[in-house]
């Protein structure tokens, strides 16, 4: 279960991450962090998963930012339905510690991830099928309204592979409409580390604007209630370059 990057502009949730440390219980974690999509299954009813990546980089052009933190908190609420909330916080490098306005919020949402058809991540034969759509909030003087978001989901799993597709379309906080895919590939996940990589695109269509990126990683289960993981993503935003540095955490526990 993991989240978006895009075209949208920066958005974070301020550092609320030490105290999380304490409530991990014996519960499986599903690590589906660092990616920007997210695959076809839900946590169980009564389970909170929480994925943080406490402190990230973020170059885009010539701005350098740190992503402090990314959070999504995944409750399962019935065996095939989970709520989602995550949000982001951006502190921009080299700016006058004092000026306020280079904190921000951005990318904070709430959604539903519903499974539509039990398949490979359930232990069935062929694709799961999931969908989840979603509410934007409003976070900055520019945001016009609340956005909505859409995302149809289809994962595929193997001894040696996993592959999770993404496809949806979001009407952002700035009124603008955006088109996305997202391909995520896993290896066996038998293996303690397995490596990790995605594709992404997106096109705003109002602003005429398209994100282009991949990322490479790997994420370590170390143990059935704990995964640590780390990726590096490059692309272009119309011409300039992207690059980002992404470390997290992925654990559940029983409310």
């Amino acid at each position: 279960m993991s989240r978006r990057a895009s075209l949208l502009p920066r958005s974070r949730l301020a550092p609320l991450s030490v105290p999380l440390w304490l409530v991990i219980v014996a519960l499986p974690a599903h690590a589906y962090r660092p990616f920007d999509s997210t695959d076809a299954s839900v946590v169980e009813p009564g389970t909170v998963e929480i994925e943080l990546g406490p402190v990230g980089y973020l170059r885009e052009a010539s701005e350098n930012s740190l992503i402090v933190p990314a959070l999504v908190v995944n409750v399962g609420l019935l065996e095939r339905l989970e709520f989602v909330a995550e949000g982001k916080g951006v502190i921009a490098l080299g700016a006058d510690p004092e000026d306020l306005d280079d904190f921000e919020l951005d990318g904070v949402a709430v959604l539903l991830k519903g499974i539509v058809r039990r398949g490979s991540l359930q232990g069935r034969t062929g694709p799961s099928l999931a969908i989840e759509p979603g509410v934007q909030i409003p976070t900055q003087e520019r945001h016009e309204r609340v956005g909505a978001s859409l995302l149809a989901i289809a994962s595929q799993s193997w001894d040696s592979l996993s592959l999770h597709l993404n496809l949806g379309s979001e009407l952002t906080p700035e009124h603008d409409t955006v088109l996305l895919a997202g391909l995520i590939a896993e290896g066996p996940g038998a293996w303690r580390v397995r490596p990790v990589a995605e594709l992404r695109a997106e096109r705003a269509l109002d602003e005429h604007e398209t994100l282009a990126s991949g990322l490479v990683g790997a994420i370590w289960c170390v143990s059935d209630r704990l995964s640590l993981d780390a990726a590096l993503r490059a692309g272009r935003l119309d011409g300039s370059a992207l690059f980002e540095i992404r470390a997290g955490v992925t654990w559940e526990f029983a409310l």
